[in-house]
C-alpha cells in the first residue's frame, strides 16, 4: 500500500513547487509499527511505518481517529481506551471534536490497545505516542457505527479477480475449507450498519459517569 501511494505521489503535479497528500487508511494499517519475522528474519512493517521510511520521519504525520470498543477474535471485548478517561474528558467538552498532538501528553502516554487483529495483533507495550503523531476525537464512543458494504462495489467484470483473491486468502488461512464465494461477494455488495461499541450505549455512558464521579471525589 505504501509503495502504491509513493508511486502516485511521484506522479502528482507539484503546486507552488510542492506535493502534498492526504491518505485515509484503516487504523491497523496506518499506525507506525514494525516487527521482525523470525522465520524469515525480515522486517514486517505497517503501511504507516513504511511511509515514514519512504518519505522521511518528519514529512509524514500519522493522525488517528478515536477508536471504538472492538470485539476480539476470542469473543472478549477491548476495554475503553484509558479505562474510559479519554471518553470522560470528551464528555466534559460536550463532545465537541478536537485534535491534539500526542507526544508528551497524557493521551500520548496512554497504553495503546493493540490486540485488534490484522497487522497490529502483535503490538505490545506501546503507548499511543509510539504509534501515531496526533489524535482527532470526533464522536463519542456510544455514537460510533460500524458500516461496510457498498451496493455494486463488486461488478460482474471484477468477480473473477475477487474470487482469485479469496482463493489465495482461504488457502493460506483455512486450507481445504470450502470457500464461500457468493457470501463473501455479498458482504462487499450489501450495506451493513451496526452500533460499533460492543457494550451498549447505557454501559458506555455508565463507565464514563463512574470515571467523572471518581475524579470529582479526588
Amino acid at each position: 500500500m505504501a509503495a502504491h501511494i509513493s508511486e502516485m505521489f511521484a506522479r502528482q503535479t507539484p503546486l507552488n513547487g510542492k506535493r502534498k497528500a492526504l491518505v485515509i487508511t484503516s487504523q491497523p494499517h496506518a499506525i507506525n509499527y514494525s516487527m521482525i519475522l523470525k522465520k524469515k528474519n525480515t522486517v514486517y512493517g505497517t503501511q504507516g511505518w513504511w511511509m515514514k521510511k519512504i518519505f522521511g520521519e518528519e514529512k509524514v504525520r500519522i493522525v488517528i481517529l478515536n477508536w471504538f470498543d472492538y470485539n476480539l477474535f476470542d469473543g472478549s471485548n477491548f476495554p475503553m481506551t484509558g479505562e474510559g478517561h479519554w471518553d470522560a474528558a470528551f464528555e466534559l467538552m460536550e463532545c465537541r471534536p478536537f485534535a491534539i498532538d500526542l507526544k508528551n501528553t497524557p493521551y500520548g502516554e496512554t497504553a495503546y490497545n493493540g490486540l485488534i487483529g490484522g497487522t497490529t495483533i502483535n503490538v505490545k507495550n506501546k503507548s499511543w505516542q509510539d504509534v501515531a503523531d496526533g489524535l482527532i476525537y470526533y464522536a463519542p464512543l456510544y455514537d460510533h457505527v460500524a458500516a461496510w458494504g457498498i451496493e455494486g462495489l463488486i461488478t460482474k467484470e471484477f468477480e473473477p479477480e475477487i474470487k482469485r483473491r479469496l482463493t489465495i486468502f482461504f488457502q493460506a488461512t483455512q486450507p481445504g475449507a470450502e470457500i464461500p464465494m457468493e457470501a463473501a461477494i455479498d458482504e462487499y455488495n450489501v450495506f451493513h450498519a451496526h452500533p460499533a461499541a460492543i457494550k451498549s450505549k447505557e454501559e458506555v455512558k455508565e463507565i464514563i459517569r463512574k470515571v467523572l464521579e471518581k475524579n470529582i471525589r479526588q
